[in-house]
């Protein structure tokens, strides 16, 4: 079984071919793309270069590079990766070209269910984790579905269906700097650095700020979104105290997606499927602070990605050395991604004006700080993108003695908004 149960990682039984650069989201494997790595480099060439085919018809998300549909493994008849030497109608890339084909009912019923289970029973808890004498954090994954295919009409009308569902929970670990208590009611003491007065020039008694010159805002910021230690930490070089802060959040994602596919022979030299395919994947992120790190953990808060792909495919044989093929095909892929405290004001409650004037700058603003963890939202987000893409394909294929001759054309129409 593949972990994952991700087709990409079949690319890689083909000689030439090497994963993907991690992390790397204008190739398909960035933590924007963050469902499934669809990223592998073919003899050498880009990874961005590659093209992802699915029933014949395009399967590309061509913002990330990743893939519109990431089918269940359970539903494939074939996969097929060329790397080289490909014909002219799959000339639109330099690097692999991989075509996945559905499944297809037949005359006899057949079916298949499975389940996949991962947890935390044989894990080691963290080192900061122990440290602190903190329980390991959960750790749920399962993977489940189903196929089922079989005729409508005999020897002329079937059908096949399947779907996949994927949950996880999983426990971060994440320690942080934060104000101590002493420093929220302005007791620098414990820092060697000198904290000077604005208005004279000159150091504040014993590092301490009057609690009378703390401005009201930054009050505020300190008693509603930075939390208190909640660990001993350890003493810096500068004498203050760090990695005072350490939260087990809970990652979760759940996954739903389905393909259905119906196959009918018109004529004995006359055949059409129709397939629809749909995957929609949910995570919620939690950041280091519940307030959100300033992008530390990138991509943190509510994730939303759906994708739907629908073929159509007409295969005629015209005569007995010829033989016409016609596809239509259409895929729509749409990101939806909110940061934490996306739709609540923030930065207006602690007193900051200007910032929350609406639903797209709710959340709260970036602080940017020197020796303690960042605050606020993400900066690339709330993230809202839409593609919709259509492709008309038709070939003509001339057999004759021992030569063969295929010609046709193809239209691919790719929208973004």
């Amino acid at each position: 079984p593949l972990n994952g149960r991700n087709f990409v990682n079949l690319t890689r039984t083909v000689p030439g071919v090497l994963r993907g650069i991690p992390g790397a989201n204008i190739d398909g494997a960035g933590s924007l793309a963050w469902r499934a790595s669809a990223s592998f480099s073919a003899n050498g060439q880009r990874t961005r270069d590659n093209n992802f085919m699915l029933d014949g018809v395009d399967n590309n998300e061509t913002w990330l590079q990743t893939v519109v549909i990431f089918p269940s493994v359970d539903a494939l008849d074939e996969f097929k990766l060329q790397t080289s030497t490909y014909s002219a109608e799959f000339g639109r890339s330099l690097g692999g070209v991989v075509n996945l084909q559905i499944k297809s009912g037949t005359n006899a019923f057949r079916g298949s269910g499975f389940e996949f289970h991962r947890n935390d029973a044989f894990d080691a808890n963290n080192f900061f984790n122990n440290k602190n004498n903190r329980p390991k954090p959960e750790f749920k994954q399962n993977q489940f579905g189903g196929t089922l295919g079989g005729p409508i009409f005999k020897d002329k009308t079937f059908f096949f269906g399947n779907y996949q569902g994927h949950r996880e929970s999983q426990g971060q670990t994440f320690l942080s700097t934060v104000p101590t208590t002493k420093m929220r009611g302005g007791d620098f003491s414990e820092l060697t650095r000198v904290i000077y007065d604005p208005a004279t020039g000159q150091p504040f008694p014993g590092n301490v700020i009057p609690s009378g010159r703390i401005d009201s805002v930054a009050r505020n910021i300190l008693t509603q979104l930075y939390p208190e230690p909640n660990t001993a930490g350890t003493i810096g070089a500068g004498g203050q105290n760090i990695n005072n802060y350490l939260i087990n959040p809970i990652k979760e994602r759940q996954d739903n997606q389905f393909d259905l596919k119906g196959d009918h022979n018109l004529t004995s030299s006359n055949r059409f499927f129709v397939r629809y395919s749909f995957q929609k994947t949910h995570r919620l992120q939690p950041a280091t602070l519940q307030h959100g790190d300033a992008g530390a953990t990138f991509g943190a808060g509510d994730g939303n990605i759906k994708g739907q792909s629908l073929a159509f495919n007409d295969t005629q044989m015209l005569s007995s050395s010829w033989l016409n093929e016609f596809r239509f095909g259409w895929s729509s892929i749409k990101f939806l991604m909110t940061p934490i405290d996306y739709g609540t004001n923030p930065a207006q409650a602690v007193g900051l004006p200007g910032i929350n004037l609406n639903q797209v700058t709710s959340a709260m603003t970036q602080l940017g700080f020197q020796n303690i963890r960042n605050l606020g939202a993400n900066s690339n987000q709330p993230l809202i993108t839409n593609q919709n893409d259509f492709q008309i394909f038709d070939s003509l294929t001339r057999s004759t003695g021992r030569h063969t001759m295929k010609f046709g054309g193809s239209l691919t129409l790719r929208s973004r908004e």
